[in-house]
């Protein structure tokens, strides 16, 4: 027999999801020569698991098989054991990712693929017991199955796996076929209605996923089209999030999905982008409704993460563990009884407001939590609002926060992210100057000042990861489409123009490095490690797609500066994905809210001067307009720099001005208004004074 390994390959590792693996006696490798050269030396097929610190079924599969001497003996005789920590390498993640939907329909993590040396998958799933459970094949049943066929039919195995390659290689390099028309974004709409569940909110059944950008897609689809279904939708969602027990309502911000339809029961891991994006949801929720309680949602959103999640150098942190105290939530559960003292003179208020039964709940099933112990869950929508209302919210939060703190905590994953920094930089800037929250700007300011970039700083390109001070990976196209929003949002919460610089920075590098024939982007650099196959992603899952962000962000650049190449790029990115789009229009969200802002003729208003334009930016910052873009012509060397027709805009009279565009052209300035929703946005322009260059 092998002797296990003290420590296998890991232990050099600077990534937390490969360190928890450092000791498992599987002679895990990390992904890189060594490992392939082996395989192809010894020619044995690779063992590839990918999956992230933060995952309960990760940390499952790891205890009862890669923990298990039985399960590291068959994979150290006859495989090569590879490890990737999918947050550190999103692009080897997406290609597997795609093969096994290929190979299986279903997709999730920890992701197992067996692979050939060459690195060309023939098995995929996900999660696999170590024993044959229900009926299903154990993991030492499939690896003895697996070791089997490469012995006796090697050259078939291989010549499959080659087979199903070149069919990936050609759907990826197809061109696109079709021209995008408009009328999907009311197709995407209905296709939400028609799986948008009524009672309990969200879409379907379950599991349930809180999908934000699909919610501030509803939102602005009803500002676009004034169908009040699809603000209905969204309110409903939003509702629900927050009585259920996905949100967490003593700590702040959201796990990561629900097991239940009703929202109640959550896998208890908590992602950074989850936050980022249910902080702008929420936001986006209030300035659309008035509704008080999504503003205070947003504000314990911010609160979890800029005191939990934020580093002390700016950055911000990628993840909660789902499990803790030896349980899935154990963080989170409480019974009855815990409940009651932990709430002391406040437990009638709590029990008036939480779904907690003395004993078991019979609405909820946690495996392997203790004997009655719940999560904490509103007893309805109402009861909600209630709760965000009352005078003792604070104060029972904190005494339970106190209880809940004496616990084992949850481990916390402090790789930082640029993609995932990139959209909570952009989403605690809109909440800051939305929520008039001047400090969550000034800790997305903090954030945005450490970016990892290469050596040349920020004149040079992205990195994509930062842990234990060290810097690393070649940045995907995510990285730079979240953080380009990111800064968007910075330069609108601040009118700094040095935001849009680092913008427009990012699209050069993008057009040069990541632009794909037919206007879409690849998800990798053109110098970046080659995989089986360079995707082009546009489908937006748990997160909007790199290339639906990055169209977002391109409108929005394009109407503060006026440059129309920004749109056009916008444009193109609609076409290169035309074909696919109509398939299933709901799921590409988030592209279609770009379009929506490039045909809803919403204006872009023009502040030139510095002195006596608070009160006015105050104004125009006000309400629910998700199309209208500002640009503060403040004659620095930045704006100059970035919206070079900012030159000709200047206060009339020393009075405080504003000009509005539209379409490439621009009004007379206005110095005299009391409200500008009076100017001209209903009105015809007034006669055209110049025309922005571009």
């Amino acid at each position: 027999m092998l002797k296990p390994p003290a420590h296998n390959h890991l232990k050099d590792t600077n990534s937390p999801y490969l360190l928890q693996h450092a000791t498992n006696p599987v002679a895990w490798y990390p992904w890189g020569d060594e490992a392939f050269s082996r395989a192809q030396r010894e020619n044995k097929p690779i063992f590839l698991s990918i999956g992230y610190s933060s995952c309960h079924w990760c940390h499952a599969m790891a205890h009862e098989s890669f923990e298990d001497t039985d399960v590291a003996k068959i994979l150290n005789r006859s495989f090569i054991s590879i490890k990737v920590d999918r947050e550190e390498r999103p692009d080897i993640d997406a290609v597997y990712m795609a093969f096994a939907q290929a190979m299986t329909g279903t997709g999730g993590w920890p992701l197992s693929i067996v692979m050939t040396p060459d690195k060309e998958p023939f098995f995929a799933t996900t999660y696999i017991p170590k024993n044959r459970k229900f009926g299903r094949k154990g993991f030492i049943e499939i690896l003895k199955e697996i070791e089997t066929l490469w012995q006796k039919n090697n050259a078939g195995v291989c010549d499959s796996a080659g087979k199903l390659r070149t069919a990936m290689e050609k759907q990826a390099a197809r061109a696109p076929e079709g021209t995008f028309s408009g009328d999907v974004v009311h197709t995407a709409f209905n296709e939400l209605a028609g799986t948008f569940d009524e009672q309990y909110g969200g879409f379907g059944t379950m599991p349930k996923f809180p999908s934000p950008h699909t919610i501030v897609f509803l939102l602005k689809y009803w500002k676009f089209s004034g169908n009040t279904d699809a603000r209905r939708m969204a309110e409903k969602t939003l509702d629900a999030m927050v009585a259920g027990g996905i949100c967490d309502h003593i700590g702040g911000g959201f796990h990561r999905y629900s097991v239940s339809r009703d929202w109640r029961t959550p896998h208890f891991e908590k992602m950074l982008y989850d936050q980022a994006m249910m902080l702008y949801a929420y936001t986006e929720g209030w300035r659309a409704t008035g509704n008080e309680v999504y503003k205070r949602v947003a504000e314990d959103i911010a609160e979890y993460i800029i005191t939990g999640m934020q580093a002390e150098a700016g950055g911000f942190f990628s993840a909660e563990d789902a499990d803790s105290d030896n349980t899935e939530g154990g963080t989170y559960l409480w019974t009855y009884e815990e409940l009651r003292e932990a709430a002391g003179e406040y437990a009638e208020e709590v029990f008036a407001r939480f779904a907690i039964r003395k004993r078991e709940n019979p609405a909820e099933i946690i495996p392997g939590a203790p004997p009655g112990k719940q999560t904490l869950k509103f007893v309805s929508p109402e009861v909600a609002t209630l709760w965000y209302t009352s005078k003792n919210r604070t104060a029972i939060r904190k005494k339970l926060r106190e209880t809940r703190n004496h616990r084992p905590l949850p481990f916390r994953d402090e790789k930082i992210l640029t993609d995932w920094n990139g959209l909570c930089i952009g989403a605690l800037a809109y909440a800051g100057v939305s929520l008039n929250h001047p400090e969550y700007i000034k800790a997305a300011e903090m954030a945005a000042g450490t970016i990892p970039y290469t050596a040349a700083g920020q004149t040079g390109a992205l990195l994509h990861s930062r842990f234990s001070g060290q810097s690393s990976g070649t940045a995907p196209l995510d990285d730079y489409a979240f953080l380009l929003w990111g800064y968007l949002m910075l330069y609108e919460a601040t009118f700094d123009a040095v935001w849009l610089g680092h913008a427009q920075h990012l699209t050069g590098i993008l057009s040069e490095q990541f632009r794909a024939p037919h206007g879409a982007y690849y998800l990798t650099a053109d110098g970046a490690e080659k995989l089986l196959v360079r995707q082009q992603i546009i489908y937006d899952g748990a997160l909007p797609s790199g290339n639906s962000m990055l169209a977002v962000s391109l409108v929005i650049l394009a109407r503060i500066t006026a440059v129309a190449a920004y749109e056009e790029d916008a444009i193109h990115i609609f076409g290169a994905f035309a074909p696919d789009i109509p398939h299933a229009p709901s799921a590409y969200c988030h592209l279609l809210s770009a379009y929506l802002h490039i045909e809803s003729g919403e204006e872009c208003v023009i502040v030139p001067g510095q002195e006596g334009i608070v009160s006015l930016l105050q104004v125009l910052s006000h309400g629910y307009r998700p199309f209208r873009t500002i640009t503060v012509a403040d004659g620095s060397p930045a704006i100059t720099a970035a919206a070079p027709f900012t030159r000709n805009m200047k206060q009339k009279d020393n009075n405080t001005t504003l000009y509005i565009c539209r379409d490439g052209s621009c009004s007379v300035p206005f110095t005299e208004f009391e409200d500008i929703d009076d100017y001209p946005l209903s009105d015809p322009f007034s006669p055209c004074t110049f025309t922005p260059e571009h």
